[in-house]
Parts: C-alpha cells; structure tokens; sequence
C-alpha cells in the first residue's frame, strides 16, 4: 500500500459498466473489517470515455513522489540489514541510553507521527540505531529500517569500512563533536528528530490529508478561487463533482496552452526570454498576473472553439508551487469517492467593505 498503487474495479453487468475505487491506508483506516464498498458513478469506465486514465496516472505520479526520499537511501539501509554487528551480545551502559532512544522514537513513528515512517521508512516494524563513534562528547550514527519480515538487531556498531561505504550510497551519518545527546536527554533527542523530519514533509508538501473532509474541501475551494478565470469556473459556494473535474482536466490545460501560444507570439514584456531564464514558470496558471483583460478574452474564446471541435486535450506539465497539482488531486480524488456535489466548508472573504 505505501509504494503500489491499488485499484479495485467491479463490474455492473446490467448497465455493461465498470467501477474503480482506490484503495490505500485511509480507506482501509475509514472502513475497517467492514465489507461493503459504495462506488462512485464518477469513477466509471466505460467506452468512450477516457477521464479515469488520467485519474489512474495523477494517483501513479503521487505515490511516486512519495517514494524518492526511501528509495535515495535504499541500497544503503540494504548494506546495513545485512551486517552482523559486532556490538550483539555486549554489555555497556550506552546501550542503555540507545534503549530508551530507540523506545521513544519508535513510540512517535507506531503512533502521533505515523507519517514520518509512511514516508521515510515504509513497511518497516521498527528503526534501528547504527552509531560509528559513540563516547561521553561525540556521536556519529544513523538510523536503519528493520523490515516487517526480517529477525535483526536493533543496535549495530559500524567500522570505518562500512561507515565509508555506507556513506558513498547517500545515507550520511549525523554526527555531534562537542556533545553526545543520548548520554544526556536521549528521549528529548529523538523528539527533536521527529520534529524534524516532519518539518521536511510538510516543507515537500508530502503529508497525507485525504482522511480529512474539512481540510480536503479546503484545499479544493482554495484552489478554485485562486484559478477560476483559468479553469472556466464562477466563483460560487457550491459545484458539482462533474463541473470541478471537467474544468481541471480539460478546460485549465486548454486555457495554459492557448494562453502561452498567445505570450509566445506576441512576446510581450520580453515574455521569451523571460521563460528561457526561467523567470517564468512555464505552464504556471499564475501566468494570468501578466495577461491583460483584452488578452483574456482572446484567449477564452480560443479555448471554447477548441472545445467545440473536440480537439484532443493537451498533456502538457501543469504545476504551480503554493497550490500543488498532485496535492489537488489526492483531496479531489477523496471527494469524488462520497458525494457529487462540494459546497464551501466556511464563507467566502468579502472585500465589498474595502471600496
């Protein structure tokens, strides 16, 4: 479930129609031993249409995302799993302090920050603790995922050869000179690393948000009001799913398409070169900032002829950074599963004071 997407499909035979339904950790979470599965009719495939493969190809590109950090390191969490550690069977007290590290860790990632290990160290019981130096004032370390399936150790002592060779894979070992935080607040230390490596999630915009109704229809409203112009939408408090989905994957590709085609050739305020020197974000809706009104109108008549003649809809790299494409997708994807209609969890701002 953490690195292959799973769809399953059932299959009306009276209508000759086929359902999908994406089945990760949330729905599992939402469900629990129940059985019975309600299917969308958004999420239908039948002839003629084509719009679940683009649905089946977002949901691919999320999860890849979410597996590069693991797979950076994978070959060296590889080397680690397979060495017999000479520290096996030892007594010494550091062992101790590594315990209560270990134990405090491992609680965060089992339960309050069960995303930290979804995305760093998937499908792994527990993090083992690899320490290269260890003295009263120096530490140098790093953590291993211990597999599900695999019988190993969880403290492992290192020697220069494979701290060298480990290294030469990516995974770098941290390392204090002046002081060794395990002799002196192990549990503090490892809530410190926690944080950390929540931090970087959410700073790649890689937590998981698809449990939550609020926050999804959040996102989505937030979404349309700062690119409705671009998708073809009103601003309003309430649109259908078939609207939403109509506008995302066929109307906004459309509009970036036309729009540029537009920039290129009139080459507006240096518009080429500007793309060249990556000064402009290409295929950003935030495009529109340089677009005046005349030029919106141009370009929302070319994408309603294009739409008249049922021209093929352009697959061209769409993104934008405060609004992440995939991040609307996996909270749109969530909706479209339970209702057919998203109405705007709180109202909308009203500037009319501000005239």
């Amino acid at each position: 479930l953490d690195w292959i997407p799973i769809l399953l499909i059932g299959v009306d035979l009276k209508k000759k129609k086929a359902f999908w339904l994406h089945i990760d950790h949330d729905f599992l979470d939402q469900n629990g031993n129940s059985k019975t599965i309600k299917f969308s009719e958004n999420q239908v495939i039948e002839s003629g249409k084509n719009d679940f493969v683009q649905d089946w190809e977002d949901i691919i590109a999320l999860y890849v995302s979410k597996s590069k950090e693991f797979e950076k390191y994978k070959k060296a969490f590889s080397i680690l799993s397979d060495v017999i550690t000479p520290a096996l069977g030892k007594t010494d007290e550091k062992f101790v302090k590594i315990h209560y590290f270990l134990d405090e860790i491992n609680n965060y990632l089992d339960y309050k920050f069960t995303i930290v290990k979804q995305i760093f160290y998937p499908n792994t019981w527990k993090l083992g603790f690899a320490y290269y130096q260890y003295k009263n004032t120096e530490l140098a370390y790093t953590l291993y995922p211990i597999s599900q399936s695999r019988n190993d150790v969880q403290i492992k002592e290192v020697d220069k050869n494979l701290h060298d060779k480990i290294q030469k894979e990516g995974l770098e070992f941290a390392s204090h000179f002046s002081e060794n935080p395990l002799e002196k607040r192990p549990k503090e230390y490892a809530k410190e690393i926690v944080k950390s490596k929540s931090l970087k999630i959410i700073e790649a915009k890689l937590l998981k948000h698809s449990g939550s109704e609020f926050l999804a229809k959040e996102f989505v409203f937030a979404f349309i009001d700062e690119f409705h112009v671009q998708m073809g939408l009103e601003q309003k408090d309430k649109y259908s799913i078939a609207e939403v989905e109509k506008a995302f994957y066929t109307y906004l590709p459309l509009w970036l398409k036309v729009s540029h085609n537009l920039l290129i050739s009139k080459d507006g305020n240096n518009f080429n070169n500007r793309i060249k020197a990556r000064r402009v974000h290409y295929f950003d809706p935030e495009i529109i900032c340089v677009i005046d009104q005349k030029e919106r109108k141009e370009i929302k008549d070319g994408v309603e002829k294009t739409l008249e003649e049922n021209a093929p809809i352009p697959k061209i790299p769409m993104g934008n950074e405060q609004f992440p494409f995939d991040l609307f997708v996996e909270f749109f994807n969530f909706l479209k599963q339970t209702q057919k209609e998203i109405e705007r969890p709180y109202k909308s701002k009203d500037f009319s004071r501000l005239k």
